[in-house]
């Protein structure tokens, strides 16, 4: 009698476990942060109105509305936006702006091979039936996230660590932002060609 619930049920189990994922790799790059001093100023699980928030530290934490993943937001993160306290991002150097933009990719590769080995034992030693098809699942959706999440543009992190790194080279973080835009417009380009050559080849 509730089978036309099954669609919905589905989706929302997809919705709240890719959630889940993003939130984790936000997590990576929100322990990253703490660990370089950078202030955060706001921790979320969910996007949106805040459902419940608390402030610990100088950091508030919230649980939001829209279960699509998580966000963390640090002192002076973007463009123009730093007033030079030590705590903002903008303030830290390449090398630790580097680190904090890759430890989200980071921990979605480790939680990926984490899946991965969860799936093997599982299926090695017949646990749980199907179970390893879950972990494997998990395994892939990890590795997309974290592939996706290294293109070249902004506001992925691929394309700010391509600013980190041509901060160092060009010494100039607004010379290194324009180039590193250039090259992210131009990786998109490519995507779109790329993706109409497919459509009329595919």
């Amino acid at each position: 009698m509730l089978d036309y619930l099954n669609p919905i049920l589905s989706i929302v189990e997809i919705v709240v476990g890719l959630g889940l994922l993003i939130f984790l790799h936000e997590l990576g790059h929100f322990i990253m942060a703490k660990r370089n001093g950078v202030r955060v100023e706001a921790f979320s699980l969910g996007f949106g109105p805040a459902i419940w928030k608390f402030r610990r530290g100088d950091t508030e934490y919230r649980f939001s509305w829209i279960p699509r993943g998580g966000y963390v937001k640090m002192a002076g993160e973007g463009v123009g936006l730093g007033s030079g306290k030590a705590d903002e991002l903008t303030s830290k150097s390449a090398w630790q702006r580097f680190q904090i933009f890759a430890a989200g990719p980071a921990m979605s590769l480790l939680l990926a091979g984490l899946a991965s080995a969860v799936a093997w034992s599982l299926d090695m030693f017949s646990f749980f039936g199907r179970g390893d098809e879950i972990f494997r699942y998990l395994a892939k959706m990890n590795f997309y996230l974290a592939a996706f999440n290294m293109v070249p543009g902004f506001p992925l992190d691929g394309g700010r660590i391509c600013r980190a790194c041509l901060t160092v080279v060009l010494r100039d973080p607004l010379k290194a932002t324009r180039v590193a835009t250039a090259i992210g417009q131009a990786f998109g380009t490519f995507l779109i060609l790329l993706g109409g050559w497919a459509a009329f080849h595919g």
